[in-house]
């Protein structure tokens, strides 16, 4: 058994190793195919942070037992319903091509004891959310009659005016206004 690089900047590990998967609302995230040339169904692909990717599947690893069930000998099929089928958490016991032609090289039978119990790796944290930029738009202030600072004084002294008339009479407010 032995270990190289994997995804995620850890170490991948590999040898015989028993997977636990509990499904996701996506699925297990990996794909499965039946290689020709060797018995027994293989790892094609496996989604970026998925459930399988979490808990230590690698890419080429075949699927020798499915919740303690020896599935080497079944079809693509039979693998897959065993997969979907029943509880939501899977026991998947998986071996690298490498240790697996290892093995067969000094004849000996895949024991399931023997197998690294993986413990699946946290998520990832989700991505910060980014920050939002205050509303630069004045959609939110009310609506303001907005007028130059000549505009107000003339308003304003028009209504002083009008104040003077209403109290004094027209003659007297001219008087008064022009003192202003």
């Amino acid at each position: 058994m032995s270990s190289g690089a994997g995804k995620g900047g850890g170490a991948a590990v590999k040898g015989l190793r028993l997977l636990t998967l509990t499904r996701a609302a996506e699925g297990f995230g990996f794909h499965m195919y039946t290689n020709r040339e060797r018995e027994g169904q293989y790892i094609k692909s496996i989604s970026p942070n998925s459930v399988a990717d979490l808990a230590g599947m690698l890419t080429g690893d075949r699927i020798v037992r499915v919740d303690g069930i020896d599935v080497t000998g079944d079809t693509h099929h039979q693998v897959v319903e065993k997969i979907r089928s029943g509880t939501e958490e899977k026991k998947i016991l998986v071996i690298d091509m490498e240790t697996e032609d290892e093995m067969k090289s000094r004849s000996e039978e895949i024991n399931p004891d023997d197998a690294i119990v993986m413990i699946p790796r946290a998520p990832p944290p989700p991505p910060p959310k980014p920050v939002e930029e205050p509303d630069s738009s004045n959609d939110h202030l009310p609506d303001l009659d907005i007028v130059s600072l000549d505009a107000a004084r003339k308003n304003i002294q028009g209504r002083r005016a009008k104040e003077m008339i209403k109290t004094r009479g027209w003659k007297e407010s001219v008087e008064a206004y022009n003192q202003l």
